[in-house]
């Protein structure tokens, strides 16, 4: 008859990784060690995964440990009430929710496993590597739908752990552990390696069918093993071994020691019987004789000393007297006596409740500054272990992307995203933070490249406003910057020597939008009253533009094209057109015609001879002539940010052959042909754009950065 293999097992496992995440393996055997059933269970909600880890105790393995022979059907009938169980509570489909479960069940050489969700197991049999969980939790119920089983032949190898684990270690290493060592020896390695490196999110389950005589030769090592328990220092190992020693040595001292006391007391009595009997009486006898001659001599020699002190008249030293040594002195002996006394009352039978209640408080307090401690610790190590991953993620992502790249596959852009996000999840921890700076650096340097972007990095801007700048406008070299109380502050880009020359009265409102008239040199400004505000350049005055017996419209942008003002009204979806009059402006007109409500929701306004209208919703209309041009619409930037969701100005002039977008989502400026079709893109880094200036005819745009202003070539 042939020998049936001998199934072994090892486990490595975690307690409890951190507040925000539940990662759990367990198992449960039989007493005759034929049959065991294990679990694994990772949950980002702790909450949910105590829960679960409960139901799945009290529900499959309150079952297998009563049932003389746990069956296959009883393994699905209990699958099928956890199941019940993750339908009737909130433990699925919270959103953001992640729930991995994996159960096993090992009966003699036959294998049961279900699994929910993203655990990795592999088979290795005669040096192939099969997958034994594809397929088997791909249902989007997040329930335990299917049922894989098998039979365990000699030498076959199973391995089976969360995610984390294989992202940490390749397929190839795992192999090669596994061939060269025991299943304990093997998990006893694992953890030597994610200890080191601080990986402590890693649980996995080892089992091997072996012969009779490989069983016999395998270590005892612990069959599980904690990643995330506290490893005992040196000094502990060392007196753990020695402990035996210790023991057996303090014993023999102290029995020693007990019989060299006895002695001593035998000798101390018999010394003590000999002088009550021997020297006793005789020794009071002499005391007494003598008592008297020595109060004599004693009271001569009192005598002669008192003479001599009283014949001094000179040499008498005084010592200082420092009253704080005293204070200080009566204050420590007031707190000790205050000490003792509390002591002692706390000591008296009917208080002692009081000072156990004391003691275990302050019990209670060390072990939660201590768990806290430990929290914290771990959070740390955790933070620290997944940026050193994000970091190799994101080496190995960026070598792949640029050999997809190089093979013109269209996957590059894509992996270089994603190497981006790793690297800049690592950039909060110290020790990973100058390697995932030069992986950022890297990347970006190549994506700009694919995607047509020109960046500002790691530069000065040209000059600085004194104040946040919440609008804008640019006639020549010359930029004016509005403060949202008001101010005006102008520099040429040129001098870069910003200064504050006017300020817009505040009975106006606050300033909204702005433009500069080359054909009337002023700079007008819309104000939230609603009015219309002007400064002059040459006299360096401004004052509220005159209307024709009208009131200005609320407005979201001012614009100007010829000598006519417009204003882009988004409530009632109107361009008003105002044109000038002498030394004042004629009531608005709707440019767009009476009824028409296209310009709803607009929220910036560019002309030239066209109108283009931004609305809030990112949308662009085009007016020509009065009527919307439904042709016309801008081309998606390129991947990966081929999408524009937080537009907030446009503009365009009859000098540019361009539309240029402000995309303040993704913190940058689009460039298009008039056309729509997509050109290039310019952004910067660690800025927030919050609005932009261009002069086509020198090619140069400016970024307005709160108070700093940036310059670049177009």
């Amino acid at each position: 008859m042939q020998n049936l293999p001998v199934i072994k097992k090892a486990f490595l496992a975690t307690k409890n990784v951190a507040a925000d995440m539940f990662l759990l393996t367990e198992r449960h055997e039989k007493e005759s060690g034929a049959s065991f059933v294990f679990f694994i269970i990772e949950c980002n909600n702790e909450k949910n995964g105590k829960r679960i880890h409960k139901q799945i105790n009290s529900l499959l393995i309150k079952d297998y440990l009563s049932a003389q022979i746990f069956s296959l059907s009883l393994f699905e009938n209990s699958l099928n009430d956890i199941n019940k169980y993750l339908q009737s509570g909130d433990i699925v489909g919270s959103n953001g929710n992640t729930l991995n479960i994996f159960i096993g069940l090992c009966d003699n050489q036959t294998l049961h496993l279900s699994m929910i969700g993203n655990i990795e197991g592999y088979l290795f049999r005669k040096g192939k590597v099969n997958s034994l969980t594809e397929g088997l939790g791909n249902n989007q119920e997040m329930q335990f739908s299917n049922i894989t089983s098998g039979e365990m032949k000699q030498s076959d190898t199973i391995i089976i752990g969360n995610r984390n684990f294989f992202d940490r270690m390749s397929l190839d290493r795992i192999r090669k552990t596994l061939e060269l060592f025991s299943p304990s020896q093997a998990i006893k390695d694992f953890f030597k390696i994610f200890k080191k490196n601080r990986y402590l999110d890693c649980n996995a389950v080892v089992i091997r069918a072996s012969s009779a005589q490989e069983a016999r030769e395998e270590d005892e090592s612990p069959d599980m093993i904690y990643l995330d328990e506290i490893e005992e220092s040196k000094v502990i190992k060392i007196y753990k071994k020695a402990k035996p020693t210790l023991d057996k040595t303090k014993n023999i001292f102290f029995e020693y020691l007990s019989k060299f006391s006895k002695f001593l007391s035998g000798i101390f009595s018999a010394l003590q019987n000999k002088w009550q009997s021997e020297y006793k009486q005789k020794t009071k006898e002499i005391v007494s004789k003598t008592s008297s001659s020595a109060k004599i001599g004693l009271s001569n020699i009192t005598s002669n000393i008192e003479n001599n002190y009283r014949s001094k008249k000179s040499g008498i030293k005084v010592k200082s007297y420092n009253s704080s040594d005293s204070q200080f002195g009566q204050k420590i002996s007031f707190f000790f006596r205050q000490a003792v006394s509390f002591f002692k009352k706390a000591a008296k039978k009917e208080n002692r409740k009081y000072l156990y209640i004391a003691i275990i408080i302050i019990f209670v307090l060390i072990s939660y500054i201590k768990i806290s401690s430990n929290d914290k610790n771990r959070d740390v190590i955790k933070k620290q272990n997944d940026a050193e991953f994000a970091v190799e993620k994101a080496q190995e992502l960026l070598k792949t992307a640029n050999e997809d790249i190089s093979l013109g596959r269209s996957n590059g852009v894509s992996q270089l995203n994603d190497a981006l996000n790793y690297a800049k999840s690592a950039l909060e921890i110290p020790s990973t933070q100058e390697k995932a700076k030069n992986i950022i650096d890297q990347v970006l340097v190549k994506m700009d490249e694919i995607t047509l972007t020109t960046r500002i990095r790691q530069t000065e801007p040209i000059f600085s406003f004194k104040n946040k700048a919440s609008v804008s406008a640019i006639t020549g070299s010359i930029i004016y910057g509005i403060t949202e109380d008001g101010k005006i502050y102008f520099s040429d880009a040129r001098e870069k020597d910003p200064r504050l020359i006017s300020a817009v009265d505040a009975v106006y409102g606050k300033p909204v939008s702005a433009v500069f008239s080359e054909t009337s040199n002023l700079l007008y400004i819309l104000t939230d009253k609603p009015s219309v505000w002007a400064f002059d350049p040459l006299s360096q005055s401004g004052a509220e533009v005159r209307t024709e017996g009208f009131s200005w419209e609320n407005g979201s942008a001012i614009s100007t094209y010829s000598s006519n003002l417009y204003i882009l009204d988004p409530i009632q979806g109107k361009i008003w057109r105002h044109n000038k009059s002498g030394d004042s402006y004629n009531k608005g007109v709707s440019f767009a015609g009476a009824n028409n409500e296209e310009a709803k929701n607009g929220i910036s306004m560019a002309i030239d001879g066209s109108i283009f209208i931004l609305k809030t919703e990112g949308k662009i209309v085009k007016f020509s002539h009065g009527t919307s041009d439904s042709s016309f619409n801008l081309k998606n930037p390129p991947d990966p940010q081929n999408s524009i969701n937080g537009s907030t100005q446009i503009y365009a002039d009859a000098d540019s052959q361009n539309i240029f977008l402000l995309d303040q989502t993704n913190n940058r400026v689009l460039k298009y042909a008039k056309d729509g079709e997509f050109i290039r893109q310019y952004t910067i880094d660690d800025k927030k754009i919050s609005s932009f200036l261009v002069n086509p005819r020198i090619q140069k745009m400016w970024f307005v950065c709160g108070e700093e202003v940036f310059e670049l070539d177009i």
